[in-house]
């Protein structure tokens, strides 16, 4: 595949993420610590209309999204001439050297993982696209969206550990899969929010999820909560 051109200058960024709160913490890196201006998409079809319409500088690109999936967006984005010439980066809590592998051959300009600093996302960006440093942030800091952001933590993980016992109580396609997607968000999202230990637990709930072993899916719940409530956050 040949090469995509590297933008000398970014002044929009779009943003494809189907997690709400990673979503909203991106945009705030990006547009206060980058000074960037952002767009954003909830999917991939979404993502591939924007895309075609506004013309971004560079798209950060989930690889798990509902209907169509990251990579499947890219190889769409490929084959429009509108929007071939765009450079993409995935974002994914899946990080292994041969995922990288994969993601450059399909064409992707480079991988960051979840989680992620908001602080330093926009110069990770920029050292994949060998640019200078950031714009002058817009705001000190993040502000205090992203104390409103951190609230959603223990919501989050009441969420899966619902979902999570429905799967367990009726095994059924849709919950297995809506029970993995939520422990998959969990796990790339806790960090970002200061939470690695709770992120590190979610990612075993949707490994044991993922081969169906119910004792170890349990056992890793109730771990969870432990530490959920062991933290002055959680109150």
């Amino acid at each position: 595949m040949s090469a995509v051109p590297r933008p000398t200058h970014i002044e929009t960024v779009l943003i494809v993420e189907d997690d709400d709160s990673i979503r909203r913490v991106a945009e705030l890196a990006l547009s206060r610590v980058g000074g960037w201006r952002t767009l954003v998409a909830y999917d991939g079809e979404t993502a591939l209309d924007i895309a075609r319409q506004e013309q971004p500088d560079i798209i950060l690109l989930d690889v798990m999204l509902p209907k169509l999936d990251g990579p499947a967006t890219l190889w769409r984005l490929r084959q429009d001439s509108a929007t071939m010439a765009i450079p993409v980066v995935f974002m994914t809590a899946r990080i292994q050297a041969h995922e990288r592998e994969h993601y450059a051959k399909l064409g992707a300009l480079g991988t960051i993982g979840k989680p992620f600093d908001p602080m330093t996302l926009p110069r990770q960006i920029q050292t994949l696209l060998h640019d200078t440093e950031p714009n002058a942030p817009a705001e000190p800091g993040l502000g205090l969206g992203m104390a409103d952001l951190m609230s959603v933590l223990p919501r989050r993980v009441h969420e899966l550990r619902s979902a999570v016992l429905d799967d367990l109580d009726a095994t059924n396609p849709v919950r297995r899969e809506r029970a993995v997607r939520l422990a998959h968000q969990l796990a790339g999202s806790a960090g970002t929010f200061g939470s690695p230990e709770l992120g590190i637990i979610a990612g075993r709930i949707e490994r044991s999820l993922l081969n169906a072993d119910s004792v170890a899916t349990r056992n890793a719940v109730d771990e969870l909560l432990t530490r959920l409530h062991a933290q002055p956050t959680s109150h």
